[in-house]
């Protein structure tokens, strides 16, 4: 049974798992604590941003996918930047889940979809040695960015890179644009070789 749960398939997703499940801990934690007749809306992050997020989602479950900023004191005319928020809120309201509850899904998804592009990199660098990717696997899941060594939250309280837990369940749109500048650099070293 052990040997099983060792195997490459099988401990890679049962780690991302694991990871993704602790990090989603305390949003269920909150959820529990909620007053009856009361709504928690799962903010996470910074709190003006999220409500913007969530905002422009809004716009997409509308059928309002080309950008605009309610926040402004100018009217301006939507413009196609910006869409990953209005188009994720489009595609949600397609099948009926609550905005909020869209938003953290598509964290959820995105960390497993990231940490499965982080795992494939390591499989392309170590190709023969099982180990050594399973180590590095975890490590990276465990490892803190450069904020550890200077710590910023003393400075700017709203950086929450600092912890690694937190890290796994971040913006989604910063959860797909590391996604895919993996991607982008698994792509362009088998199309230079």
């Amino acid at each position: 049974m052990i040997r099983f749960l060792f195997r490459e398939q099988i401990l890679i997703p049962l780690l991302i798992f694991i990871i993704v499940s602790v990090s989603a801990i305390p949003i269920f934690t909150h959820l529990l604590k909620t007053p009856s007749n009361t709504y928690y809306s799962m903010v996470s992050n910074y709190v003006p941003d999220y409500y913007q997020y969530i905002s422009h989602m809004k716009d997409g479950a509308d059928g309002k996918i080309l950008m605009t900023f309610r926040s402004s004191p100018d009217n301006f005319q939507r413009k196609p930047v910006y869409l990953f928020y209005t188009l994720a809120g489009f595609f949600i309201s397609k099948t009926g889940i609550d905005l909020f509850i869209g938003f953290f899904l598509i964290k959820i998804v995105l960390s497993f979809i990231k940490f499965t592009v982080v795992y494939f990199l390591i499989y392309k660098l170590f190709p023969k040695l099982t180990g050594l990717r399973i180590l590095s696997f975890f490590f990276i899941l465990l490892s803190t960015p450069f904020y550890k060594l200077q710590p910023l939250q003393i400075y700017y309280p709203t950086i929450t890179s600092i912890d690694s837990f937190v890290r796994v369940l971040f913006i989604p749109h910063d959860l797909a644009a590391s996604t895919a500048l993996i991607l982008a650099v698994i792509f362009f070293n088998q199309w230079l070789k």
